[in-house]
């Protein structure tokens, strides 16, 4: 070390007494500046920037290079690999320095002796350089390592070391360094709490192979993102928690210079949560999951942290939803009205059920070509579950990809609300289609979520609830064609149609089967059925009486053994809440307000109102019937229309308080017979 102090004072002397020379020229024509000269061209910084240089000459390089060094590890990472280049920025930057005024350097006896605390290096980002007074230190560097002082030039001084300046913020985790939040704006504690709450503090301050990128929430943002902290930090909420600070956890250095260099102004990374994170810049801005970096690159010994605007959720389908719009061209707005005016929550739907989701989000551009109308309508508190309906026709059980999806086309594929469509493809592009009409495509997608996959398509498609009304739910049904053919002939079709809200109580086709009733009656009796506003079955099971359009009042009552069985005036309902465009209908089995006999008939005139009553026969071997129970549920899904079987008394009436009725083989064979006659006499006429 003596030679090599006298070798380098005499290059300095040299150098300095010929002709005064810049710093960066003085440095150049030192042989034992090599290394040094070397690591500020790569970083862009010329030694002029500032007016004071602690010049580490080879040999204190080569000991950084040894294995033995405390450093070592993660210094050959910051020499080598380009991901680490803001590392090696800051610890380049701690040897170039600005004293009180520009241009004027000062002497090591001036830096010591005027009791500083830190010397100002030439990049904001990097911050300052600590001066300690006893013992005399910058940084961990004693002042003994300076082998050569004050060398004088044009623009400073330079000091020449022994020992490289090791920041001391890069001989720490990121964990330490959240703690110590004196020197920041915001405070950070909060994470670095949960961080060790967790378990991860080991994870987070582990060295890899390309570092470790973490995203910090400042404390005052855990209650504006309404995360309820004592709740999180119960036993309970242990593995979410985990999951929060590992949603802010990205495997590999992602500095803000290597986000501005990619050509893609928004693209895809993995968290340590195994889901996917939104990376996106506009203008000048870069935004994690659509929340703004408000304090870039602090580095730590193996990593990186970023302060962001707000916490990040383990993101849920529904959450990606949220924010994937507010920074992307993925717009998913329109998916995220519909998950709010439906209060669903993709992940407690999954838990419940027990199995992944993949959701079929349309785009922006696919809402605009949707009935809007329609849309808004599902959009208020009032049809909340229509709008449930909706949501549930863009989701089906499982983890799909696309191309999983793709492979599997031509065949079907069933959503949550029990529609199922064809299962095609385009190319690569996944293709669902709903007949003729309509055909949605996805050429984006595979967002992975906390709960499944998140894919975009061009088109909606259009769930029963939202293109039939009740009219049509009523008429496509094949065993409600009488109630149908009544409301065409007094001409009511229109009403039942296009009005909403209505509800609409139909009854079967057998409920008609044993009425009469004059035609100038048909509108009356029509009327009793419909009732303005949305009433599901949950609702009128609360009410103990209901008023018709027309203002027929009708008596609400549950009975069963457990009151699971909903009667409006003498009718069992028996299918509820089929949801339809203009309103909600249900299936009764029997006509309001009519008189029934108590006795099956074997002939009975057709309830269309006609001035001539024709004769209907025995019943079918398969008409509708209702099932034995009925359920009231928070919200029900449709699962499309099932046609019922044969109930076990299928000869009896379904009607409450009626006899039970037994029709002997005797009573067949005689209900036969006069069926025979009847319609033999009608052939002679």
């Amino acid at each position: 070390m003596i030679i090599l102090r006298s070798i380098l004072v005499a290059c300095l002397t040299t150098c300095t007494a010929v002709a005064q020379t810049s710093m960066t020229g003085t440095l150049e024509a030192n042989p034992e500046m090599t290394r040094f000269m070397f690591f500020l061209n790569r970083i862009g910084l010329s030694p002029g920037d500032g007016n004071i240089v602690f010049a580490p000459v080879n040999e204190a390089w080569n000991d950084l290079d040894e294995k033995s060094h405390p450093q070592n590890e993660v210094w050959e990472k910051y020499r080598d690999q380009p991901e680490f280049i803001m590392h090696l920025k800051h610890v380049i930057t701690e040897h170039v320095l600005l004293g009180d005024e520009v241009g004027v350097g000062l002497t090591v006896g001036e830096i010591w002796d005027n009791a500083r605390k830190d010397l100002k290096t030439t990049s904001a980002s990097v911050g300052n350089a600590t001066i300690t007074q006893n013992p005399k230190l910058i940084e961990d560097v004693p002042a003994s390592a300076v082998i050569s002082a004050n060398i004088e030039t044009t623009n400073g001084y330079i000091h020449a070391l022994s020992q490289v300046i090791w920041p001391r913020y890069l001989a720490d985790g990121i964990v330490n360094q959240l703690f110590d939040d004196r020197s920041w704006k915001y405070a950070f504690t909060t994470m670095a709490n949960l961080i060790l709450h967790t378990g991860l503090e080991d994870k987070i301050d582990d060295i890899y192979d390309h570092g470790l990128t973490l995203l910090v929430p400042p404390n005052r943002r855990f209650n504006r993102g309404e995360i309820d902290l004592p709740v999180l930090l119960t036993n309970e909420m242990f593995g979410y928690c985990k999951e929060l600070v590992l949603s802010h956890m990205v495997d590999y250095i992602h500095h803000s210079q290597s986000i501005f260099a990619k050509e893609e102004t928004q693209y895809l990374l993995i968290s340590e949560r195994k889901t996917h994170l939104w990376v996106a810049t506009t203008e000048n801005q870069i935004r994690f999951q659509s929340e703004l970096v408000l304090l870039f690159d602090q580095p730590s010994r193996g990593g990186l942290w970023h302060a962001i605007d707000m916490p990040l959720k383990p993101p849920s389908i529904r959450d990606f939803t949220d924010f994937t719009w507010k920074s992307t061209d993925q717009d998913t707005s329109d998916c995220m009205k519909v998950f709010i005016n439906s209060l669903v929550d993709s992940r407690r739907l999954s838990e419940e059920m027990g199995v992944k989701l993949t959701m079929f989000c349309p785009s922006g551009a696919a809402f605009k070509q949707f009935n809007n109308e329609d849309y808004q309508r599902l959009l208020e508190p009032e049809w909340r579950r229509h709008c449930t309906e909706f949501l549930m026709n863009m989701i089906t059980e499982g983890y799909h990809t696309r191309a999983e999806l793709v492979a599997k086309a031509p065949s079907t594929i069933t959503f949550l609300n029990g529609a199922t469509y064809d299962l095609r493809r385009t190319g690569d592009a996944v293709r669902i289609k709903n007949g003729p009409g309509e055909q949605a495509r996805s050429y984006f997608g595979d967002l992975i979520a906390t709960d499944g996959y998140l894919h975009m398509t061009d088109r909606v498609i259009s769930p029963t609830a939202v293109t039939r009304s009740v009219y049509d739910q009523t008429k496509e049904n094949p065993d409600y064609s009488l109630v149908t053919e009544n409301i065409d002939f007094v001409d009511m079709q229109d009403m039942i149609d296009r009005d909403l809200p209505i509800t609409f109580l139909a009854p079967y086709d057998r409920a008609w089967w044993r009425v009469r009733f004059a035609t100038i009656d048909g509108e009356a009796i029509i009327n009793r059925h419909i009732f303005r506003g949305l009433y599901f079955c949950d609702v009128i099971a609360n009410m103990t009486e209901i008023t018709s359009v027309e203002g027929d009042v009708h008596a609400v009552t549950l009975r069963g053994d457990n009151q699971e069985n909903l009667f409006i005036g003498d009718a069992f309902v028996f299918d509820c809440d089929i949801l339809a465009r203009n309103g909600v209908l249900h299936h009764i089995d029997r006509v309001l307000d009519m008189e029934y006999p108590t006795e099956a008939p074997t002939t009975s005139p057709a309830p269309t109102g006609t001035p001539v009553p024709s004769l209907s026969f025995q019943p079918s071997t398969n008409p509708a019937g209702p099932p034995p129970t009925v359920s009231f549920a928070n919200i029900n899904f449709q699962n499309g229309y099932v046609r019922p079987t044969n109930p076990p008394n299928f000869y009896q009436p379904f009607f409450s308080g009626a006899p039970t009725v037994a029709l002997t083989l005797s009573n067949k064979i005689m209900a036969t017979g006069v069926t025979l006659m009847v319609s033999a006499m009608l052939m002679m006429l």
